[in-house]
């Protein structure tokens, strides 16, 4: 009798289980807003114009500014800047405000910079510029090094939810990511993951720190930013994924999909963080930030 209760109290147990998967929620439409750069109509393969969108592909909003592919624009935590490389100066970081008004210079690299980061906290900005770099929002002349110099040289940089780390993928005689503590100090840098052929480029970091989301050879890797683990999330040899940035709720990433051969320009995907799954927008163009609408 004992053992029919059991078996019977098991199978309950399993249908509920199998029960509660089935009734997990689902994640709540995306909201915010996108920053994408688009290049149509452009007549080389090195400037995009940058608008703002809905994560459905709805109210486009032309912000009048036509950027270098590698000016990757980001908001500000609250959502009301953004910043970005600019175009008057090769050398130049500027902050406008969100809908592209008001553009003022940050600061001058020695290097052609790339890739601004805004931190979480609001106060830095990390960038790329022969290595990675922080300057302060409000002190244009604070700028510092994370990074150390010789064969790891940063690509580009992702802010942990903390403020107080970037993970950044670097390239040298094995590409890999690397997390350098900030403020800098190069003794405490570890190679996050050890992964052969890897070649990780832009990445994003998602809200509640469990995982760091990158592109690497035309697909979306998922990785542990506590093992380094590696996974290929996308694995489509006629489809090349870039870009990817999670949605403030961490629910969603946003990135770009094109076909491998560039038959046609590359197009903004959602997919649900959770299952992975993905969906077209209608938009054309590169996501490059995510935030609550201000």
């Amino acid at each position: 009798m004992r053992k029919t209760i059991a078996i019977l109290a098991g199978i309950t147990l399993t249908l509920s289980v199998a029960q509660a998967a089935v009734a997990a929620p689902a994640p709540a439409a995306p909201s915010g807003r996108l920053l994408v750069m688009d290049p149509t109509g452009n007549t080389d393969d090195y400037t995009a114009d940058l608008f703002s969108v809905h994560p459905d592909g709805t109210d486009e909003q032309n912000l009048n500014l036509n950027l270098v592919s590698y000016a990757y624009p980001d908001y500000s935590p609250d959502g009301t800047k953004i910043v970005y490389i600019a175009s008057h100066c090769c050398f130049a970081i500027d902050i406008a405000n969100s809908d592209g008004t008001g553009a003022t210079e940050l600061t001058e690299s020695g290097y052609a910079p790339s890739h601004p980061r805004w931190s979480p906290r609001g106060d830095l900005i990390a960038f790329e510029g022969g290595g990675i770099w922080t300057v302060t929002a409000q002190a244009p002349h604070e700028v510092n090094p994370v990074t150390d110099t010789g064969m790891l040289v940063g690509l580009s940089a992702e802010w942990a939810p903390t403020g107080r780390m970037v993970a950044v993928a670097v390239y040298g005689d094995s590409p890999n990511i690397w997390l350098y503590p900030v403020p800098g100090d190069v003794t405490k840098a570890r190679q996050l993951t050890h992964e052969t052929g890897f070649a990780p480029d832009a990445m994003t970091w998602s809200p509640d720190g469990s995982t760091i989301i990158t592109e690497s050879n035309g697909d979306l890797y998922k990785v542990s930013p506590k093992s380094g683990r590696v996974t290929d999330i996308t694995n489509t040899p006629d489809v090349t994924e870039t870009s990817p940035v999670y949605s403030p709720d961490g629910s969603w990433i946003a990135y770009a999909a094109q076909p491998a051969d560039a038959s046609s320009l590359p197009a903004v995907q959602l997919m649900n963080a959770r299952t992975l799954t993905s969906h077209a927008t209608g938009t054309v163009g590169t996501p490059t930030s995510w935030r609550s609408q201000p």
